[in-house]
């Protein structure tokens, strides 16, 4: 998923934004930064600020990730 958008929520941490491109991703799976190889869990998924268990290719999701800050996103991002 190409993330458009990260941001910190006090209380959740770090949220991710994008379109998922293929595939699917669901709570409790790990997911990786490829050019940094940074590893995180995603605790939660909204799409379209309703909460879901799982998300498909094709919508557009917010992914809160654990294991990841924001500070190292942007690192990347650059």
């Amino acid at each position: 998923m190409p993330v458009d958008r990260s941001f910190t929520v006090t209380g959740f941490g770090t949220v991710v934004t994008g379109t998922l491109i293929s595939g699917s991703v669901s709570v409790g799976e790990e997911c990786e930064i490829f050019t940094k190889g940074l590893k995180g869990k995603i605790r939660s998924i909204q799409v379209h600020e309703k909460e879901v268990k799982t998300a498909y290719a094709g919508q557009r999701v917010a992914l809160n990730i654990s294991g990841i800050k924001k500070k190292m996103l942007i690192e990347v991002m650059l």
